[in-house]
């Protein structure tokens, strides 16, 4: 019987500038996040050649620079539909996070080889996806006799968790006695 345990400390913070089109200047917005993440795994040997494996793990996915960075484009309705479109990323995104479970039952029958069936299950918060959202903004002709627009804006957000679980089977085999070319 044997194992490990380890605390990996991350800690992120992100300063962005983007222009702001209303000022002309430049515009600043931060995205911050820190977590500790634990991991173990265990080994126990139970018969020659045989073995099982328990891990249990957390990790932690940063968004992309492109899906946190703050700045908005806006497209003027050129079709008559009522409302102009406007995508962008959102500054204000949380880290994906999970939960790793995984149980294997390894035989390596040979030197080097392995048959081995594992069972995982990850438990995943903060998933990132595309999402639509009305807003109103000012007209884009910056007309004041327009007043405020419909735009659809379309950014990221953290928008639910979810689960996955299922089991992997593989196999490793290393030949021996093979020709001396090979």
């Amino acid at each position: 019987l044997d194992g490990r345990f380890g605390l990996r400390w991350v800690d992120q913070d992100t300063d962005m500038d983007f222009p702001d089109p209303d000022t002309g200047g430049t515009a600043k917005a931060n995205n911050s996040n820190s977590a500790v993440l634990p991991s173990l795994m265990v080994r126990y040997s139970f018969a020659e050649n045989w073995m099982a494996r328990f891990s249990y793990t957390e990790a932690f996915e940063l968004p992309s620079f492109g899906q946190l960075s703050p700045y908005i484009q806006y497209f003027p309705d050129v079709t008559d539909i009522g409302y102009g479109t406007a995508s962008g990323g959102n500054p204000d995104l949380k880290p994906v996070e999970s939960e790793n479970w995984d149980v294997s039952l390894e035989w390596y029958f040979n030197e080097g080889s392995v048959v081995y069936a594992t069972w995982f299950r990850r438990d995943i918060t903060g998933n990132i996806v595309p999402f639509r959202n009305v807003i109103q903004a000012d007209s884009p002709t910056d007309d004041p006799d327009l007043g405020m627009y419909t735009w659809v804006l379309s950014q990221p957000d953290n928008a639910g968790d979810s689960m996955l679980d299922g089991w992997e089977f593989g196999l490793t085999y290393f030949p021996t006695n093979l020709p001396g070319w090979f």
